[in-house]
């Protein structure tokens, strides 16, 4: 198993971003068993002379809210494409929490609840 890179939230990395090795000669994957549901038990995947295949990906990214804007950007362009073909069911997860001290005023409250609304947020809502 692969170590974790972990970093403190906020954090800023400079980082290499790797394109992906090209090999045309790669056998496909044959897959057997349930892939209808991200939840459902990994189904038994064997690749080229029976080797098993890693057959699904976890990130968490915690984004600085002064950087959120080039964050969401590096995502879109270095990750998601990679992730994002044929044969692939890509679930993309975005939770907001935001807290200030001396509370959020009605029109901000407004603001942002009715454009969560409009967003088509799940969950949205103040609380104290």
């Amino acid at each position: 198993m692969a170590a974790a890179a972990t970093a403190a939230p906020g954090a800023c990395h400079n980082a290499m971003l790797i394109p992906p090795a090209s090999n045309p000669a790669e056998t496909p994957p044959t897959v057997t068993g349930d892939r209808d549901d991200l939840t459902a038990a990994t189904p038994t995947v064997s690749g080229p002379a029976g080797t098993e295949l890693l057959t699904r990906f976890f990130g968490l990214l915690r984004i600085s809210s002064d950087r959120y804007g080039k964050a969401f950007k590096d995502l879109q362009l270095e990750i998601l494409p990679h992730l994002d073909d044929a044969g692939t069911r890509l679930e993309i997860t975005v939770e907001v929490r935001a807290h200030r001290e001396g509370g959020f005023s009605a029109e901000k409250r407004r603001i942002v609840s009715e454009n969560a609304q409009v967003l088509k947020f799940e969950q949205a809502d103040f609380e104290h």
